[in-house]
């Protein structure tokens, strides 16, 4: 093999090296589920995840949740602490931001991750 061939071989497994993966890194964030107590509410998560992509968020998974640090009094008509809770790619997590969603690591505290996962309605 000639050094020409030799180099050329080289340059193509150096250039491999630089071929970043596809992998994206996920963000969580969170916004209420808009649910009422005593009504026949139904999951919202589909809504939550639309209003992202309609802007452009990459959405990677969703699932419903609920808040513990928080309480709220019993009465029908009032809101619940049901949230709704989207993975998004990290790199949109301003615009998710500015769209009113909230960190889901907001919520953790010394003793709590501040939420549970629960199946949605």
């Amino acid at each position: 093999m000639s050094s020409r061939s030799l180099y050329c071989v080289l340059l193509v497994f150096a250039a491999g090296c630089n071929i970043q993966s596809g992998e994206v890194t996920t963000s969580y964030v969170y916004e209420s589920s808009g649910f009422k107590q005593c009504e026949n509410n139904r999951s919202s998560i589909n809504a939550s995840a639309q209003k992202l992509q309609q802007q452009g968020v990459k959405v990677i998974s969703t699932q419903c949740g609920e808040l513990t640090e928080i309480a709220m009094m019993a009465v029908c008509g009032a809101p619940t602490t049901d949230i709704n809770i989207l993975g998004i790619a990290s790199s949109d997590m301003d615009k998710a931001l500015s769209l009113g969603f909230t960190a889901i690591s907001s919520l953790k505290s010394a003793d709590s991750a501040g939420y549970v996962t629960k199946a949605c309605n």
